[in-house]
């Protein structure tokens, strides 16, 4: 999997920004941005048990968490920001680590935004809302110049009477990071999150339509309800646990329910992984299950697997296979092989994908390997989706 290099400042910012409901590392979950009860009072709680239930199916699916016990609410007070209401929400993953975020949602309880509340304090210096904005930025991040925190205009929301403006902030490396930040007229406080509309899909489908998915590499029956698609690098350790988890459930747990397709997306750090995913694909033309041998063997063997010894492994395997070696070479240095690859790259940028794994799940993006609980969670939503849909 590909990670990107950020430095502290900017990852905090991302968790701002994109929502504090990250559970890769909930125990970091609103660090450093103050209690609850600094910014907001605490009248008598509201009660409203079908905004709870639809709240919770909705975290359940935006963040793969397959027990509702995993989501805790607080109750809902008033906020500080004119006709918005807060909460409290915890989210507890498998493995026991847990974190706190706040959901502020409009009266009618269709849309949130989950972030976080900042009392912007005394005007001070500067007067205008936006100047406000900029020093209070420049000092929670200590940026050296003012210039650095760009404030957008403000634009109205879809919440009636909340404002928004996007910020961009710039640090001396020239790395930026974006948030959005909404508030009332009053501009007394500010909500640093995201906003989400509830009552829509929280998994936002993607459209696969443009993606080249025929004569591709394909596990299991044609006529399954559920296809995943999934963009891998041979060299990545990570794709290697997804396959075998992904194997298991085509051929096992959801034998007969289940498609897998899978697309090339080798990384640019990996030195053999391009040649090795032409070397599979040739080795699917001469027979389509060759394919998963190939995979698998790249996949066991990728500490012993280097760019000098790629093509003596090659020639093994398709040995072993009963592949004729002389036609799969000849394969391997057709320019067309290797466009094969490069198309599946393209679909992938196209698509959004930056990292291996990448699945899709009927167009559910799943990002890298969730745990086992949480991707059974999605895998049994869609065919459950499925069979819903077969019956109508």
């Amino acid at each position: 999997m590909k990670h990107p290099r950020r430095i502290p400042v900017w990852t905090t910012l991302r968790c701002l920004a994109i929502v504090a409901l990250t559970l890769s590392a909930p125990g970091r979950l609103l660090a450093g941005t103050g209690a609850l009860g600094s910014t907001i009072s605490k009248p008598a709680a509201v009660s409203n048990p079908a905004f709870d239930k639809r709240l919770t199916a909705y975290l359940r699916k935006r963040f793969f968490l397959p027990d509702p016990r995993q989501i805790e609410l607080g109750p809902i007070i008033r906020s500080g920001v004119a006709g918005m209401f807060v909460r409290e929400v915890r989210v507890t993953n498998d493995a026991g680590q847990s974190g706190k975020a706040q959901v502020f949602s409009d009266a009618a309880g269709k849309q949130v935004i989950i972030g976080h509340l900042y009392d912007l304090g005394p005007a001070g210096a500067a007067h205008t809302f936006d100047g406000r904005l900029r020093e209070f930025f420049q000092h929670k991040f200590h940026l050296p110049h003012a210039k650095d925190a760009e404030i957008g205009p403000a634009k109205e929301s879809s919440i009636p009477g909340l404002f928004v403006r996007q910020i961009t902030l710039t640090n001396e490396h020239g790395q930026s990071a974006k948030a959005q930040v909404f508030s009332d007229a009053a501009g007394k406080q500010m909500i640093v999150g995201q906003l989400l509309d509830i009552t829509k899909d929280p998994w936002e489908r993607v459209d696969l339509s443009k993606a080249h998915l025929a004569d591709r590499p394909v596990l299991g029956a044609a006529n399954a309800p559920v296809t995943v698609v999934e963009f891998a690098d041979f060299e990545c350790p990570y794709c290697a646990h997804a396959f075998s988890v992904l194997e298991t459930m085509v051929n096992t747990t959801y034998k007969g329910k289940i498609r897998l397709i899978f697309k090339n997306f080798p990384l640019n750090s990996h030195p053999w992984a391009v040649r090795a995913a032409v070397a599979a694909d040739c080795a699917r033309l001469q027979n389509p299950k060759a394919f998963w041998s190939f995979a698998r063997e790249f996949y066991t063997r990728q500490g012993s697997i280097t760019p000098q010894n790629l093509q003596s492994k090659v020639d093994k395997t398709a040995k072993r296979l009963g592949l004729d070696t002389t036609l799969l070479n000849v394969c391997m240095r057709n320019p067309a092989s290797l466009q094969r690859v490069v198309q599946d790259e393209s679909d992938g940028r196209a698509l959004g994908v930056t990292s291996t794994p990448t699945f899709f799940v009927n167009g559910v993006r799943v990002v890298g390997l969730p745990d086992a609980k949480a991707f059974d969670f999605v895998m049994k939503s869609q065919i459950e989706e499925a069979s819903k849909s077969a019956r109508k």
